[in-house]
């Protein structure tokens, strides 16, 4: 059950980067270029900058809107990182006790703003690769990096790692249901079968990539493939990715957050 949920997953995200929106409709290289310049401006607040951070909101955001790519389900998909940031940032709670400001008589800490920093700076970061990969596809994503010159050894690899992903899944899926069928009644996999099923995993997923591999031969792979995804007007493409940067910047020269904060006050 698990793995099929995880092929339907790929299987949707494909059928969300095939669809027909303004944003879809954009060159993946302007896309990429603007997806880096937000993770690299997100990352690059302060550990108390928790209303700097909050403004970037306004990229995935508006990117929801201008693509019609479903919001609820991007939270269902990248709701793991929740509780992994929360987990990397619950001690500074603990360890940062000293107060930076008090709303009603609670006192707050700066070990939990920055805890709220470090997970909204993972929900951002994850939330712009998910809008990426779900108005982009993969296809066109490894266009827009063989366009900058990225070594199309990688090209080539990051592909075909996504694209048989569900190959692995349906092999564990097929270990996994063998095993439940000579052990019935027992929950999850005894520890002492770990090491046998990780080994029949990797025997198999060698197989079947050999197999794979020389089909690909038989149709003529010469190293490469050719990337055939959409490409869009260029010049939309350049005035997308200036406005987003130039608002990046201005965010991160300016704290719009506290000016606006400041003047309601």
């Amino acid at each position: 059950m698990k793995t099929d949920n995880s092929v339907r997953r790929i299987i949707e995200i494909e059928e969300e980067a095939s669809a027909d929106s303004p944003i879809h409709r954009l060159p993946p290289l302007a896309k990429l270029l603007v997806t880096a310049a937000f993770l690299g401006f997100t990352v690059s607040y302060g550990r108390y900058e928790l209303s700097r951070v909050l403004v970037m909101c306004v990229y995935p955001f508006a990117v929801f809107a201008l693509s019609g790519v479903s919001f609820t389900h991007c939270v269902k998909r990248i709701w793991p990182v929740i509780p992994l940031m929360a987990l990397f940032g619950i001690g500074n709670a603990f360890f940062d006790r000293e107060t930076m400001l008090r709303v009603g008589g609670i006192c707050i800490s700066y070990g939990f703003i920055s805890a709220l920093v470090l997970i909204l700076k993972g929900i951002l970061t994850v939330m712009s690769c998910y809008l990426l990969a779900a108005s982009t596809g993969i296809e066109n994503i490894c266009g827009g990096l063989a366009a900058i010159h990225v070594p199309r050894i990688i090209v080539t690899q990051i592909m075909l790692t996504y694209r048989y992903m569900s190959v692995l899944a349906d092999e564990a899926g097929d270990i996994f249901c063998a095993y439940r069928l000579r052990a019935p009644g027992q929950r999850g996999i005894n520890i002492k079968a770990w090491g046998p099923l990780l080994g029949q995993l990797l025997i198999r997923t060698a197989d079947r990539a050999q197999t794979v591999y020389d089909s690909m031969l038989l149709r003529g792979y010469d190293g490469s493939f050719p990337l055939r995804g959409r490409r869009g007007k260029a010049l939309t493409g350049i005035l997308y990715a200036l406005v987003w940067c130039g608002i990046f910047v201005l965010l991160r020269i300016y704290d719009l957050a506290g000016a606006l904060g400041n003047l309601i006050l």
